[in-house]
């Protein structure tokens, strides 16, 4: 999983090496404690206080879409 981190909007986007052209999931920092991780190709989101936790929840998402494939 490759990621790229935007200066201008804040948002960490993660990429495959498939295509890494193609963001399939992102983390946005909204408050200084509260990050919002989002799976573009299982349409799944959530909120959490760490960013850590946010990049687990992030990837175990994407883990299951790679599983269904």
């Amino acid at each position: 999983m490759l990621y790229k981190h935007c200066p201008h909007t804040d948002i960490v986007n993660f990429f495959t090496a498939i295509d890494p052209a193609m963001a399939v999931g992102s983390i946005l920092q909204v408050t200084p404690s509260q990050f919002v991780w989002r799976s573009y190709l299982t349409h799944e989101s959530g909120s959490t206080r760490l960013r850590a936790v946010a990049g687990s929840r992030l990837n175990r998402a994407l883990r299951r879409m790679v599983v269904r494939s």
